[in-house]
């Protein structure tokens, strides 16, 4: 847990401590963002938020899978 609240922090997104209840389930609120990587850097270049329309998944992943930077306004 400590290594991905780590590694969402380096990105902007907070995620808090999890909270076991008393039936056993654990919860941890997050961020709903969404970065999209390139594979050729590794860098996140999209920062999707809680609002994107899937129409934009759709397009711009094909299009970052290749490499190459998202050209569609969110």
């Amino acid at each position: 847990m400590q290594q991905a609240k780590k590694a969402a922090l380096s990105l902007g997104i907070e995620v808090e401590e999890p909270e076991t209840h008393h039936d056993g389930s654990v919860h941890s609120s997050h961020g709903a963002q969404v970065p999209a990587f390139l594979p050729t850097d590794d860098k996140a270049h999209v920062l999707y938020t809680s609002n994107t329309p899937m129409k934009s998944f759709a397009h711009d992943l094909p299009v970052l899978a290749k490499g190459m930077q998202s050209t569609t306004p969110k």
